[in-house]
């Protein structure tokens, strides 16, 4: 069996109630909107990744993914680097 599907098995363990709380919190406090949560960072790349690691069923990793992929179209979390970037191998290398 490759490795992917072994992390993606892992990442997949997180509870559909822990994703379900997570999608409440976000719901209440930033009524829904990412956007809001960037906001109340004041555009700091750490807080920011702070406040959504905060957020059940995501975590820190889920936390870096979702920066690595927003600073796109967020430019004030850009750049962001993480370990994961700066480690010169693959994300799911790791994963065993």
């Amino acid at each position: 069996m490759s490795a992917a599907p072994v992390c993606m098995a892992a990442t997949e363990s997180v509870s559909a109630a822990a994703k379900a709380n997570g999608a409440d919190l976000l719901s209440q406090r930033w009524r829904g909107d990412l956007r809001r949560l960037r906001d109340q960072a004041g555009g700091d790349p750490g807080m920011t990744e702070t406040l959504l690691a905060g957020l059940p069923g995501l975590g820190g990793a889920g936390a870096g993914i979702f920066l690595r992929e927003a600073q796109g179209v967020w430019p004030v979390v850009a750049p962001y680097v993480d370990a994961p970037m700066t480690s010169g191998k693959p994300p799911w290398s790791g994963c065993r």
